[in-house]
Parts: C-alpha cells; sequence; structure tokens
C-alpha cells in the first residue's frame, strides 16, 4: 500500500465523522441561539418589569449606562478583531492553522 492509497483510505474512513461534527456544530448553533432567545425573553418578561417597578430614575439610567458601556466595548473588540484578521499575514496565518486543524 503506497501512501497516497493510506491517505485516500483514511480520507474515506473518516468522512463519516467529519459529517457528524458538521451536524453537532450546527445543534451548537442552534441550541445558542434558542438560548439566547429565552434569556432575552425572560429578562423582557420578567426582570424588566420588576425592576422598572422598584427602581427610580436614577437606577435606571446608572443600569443603563453600564450596558451601553458593556455593549460599546464588545461592538468594540469585535470591530478590532475583524480588523486584526482582515490583515494578510494574520489572514494567511489563520488559514494555515484552520487547514491544518482540519487534516
Amino acid at each position: 500500500m503506497n501512501p497516497n492509497d493510506f491517505k485516500k483510505l483514511l480520507d474515506e474512513s473518516l468522512k463519516p465523522l467529519k459529517k457528524d461534527l458538521k451536524e453537532v456544530r450546527e445543534e451548537i448553533a442552534a441550541s445558542e441561539k434558542r438560548i439566547v432567545k429565552d434569556i432575552v425573553d425572560f429578562v423582557s418578561d420578567h426582570l424588566i418589569p420588576i425592576i422598572d417597578e422598584k427602581a427610580d430614575k436614577t437606577d435606571m439610567d446608572r443600569v443603563e449606562r453600564k450596558l451601553d458601556l458593556y455593549i460599546d466595548k464588545t461592538i468594540v473588540l469585535k470591530s478590532r478583531v475583524d480588523d486584526i484578521e482582515s490583515l494578510p499575514t494574520v489572514a494567511h496565518e489563520l488559514t494555515v492553522r484552520k487547514n491544518k486543524k482540519s487534516q
């Protein structure tokens, strides 16, 4: 058996595993979306009314500022990561690493 035959046999053997891995990733993504939706629904339906009932205006402003700050930081960091990943040398290195992991 030459190396090419071995590689072909190995690739054929791993095909079902790769398909299963893809399905698991899709299920995880769907679960993540469902969990985030459930959390948002819970906060909107249960927590916000309680906060509105018990908090005064200054408390609400403080919470809103904290949320705005957190959201701004998250967006800025995501933007920075996207910018860094789009640099040609970094993009190339990420591609190389991704290819190594998939082999």
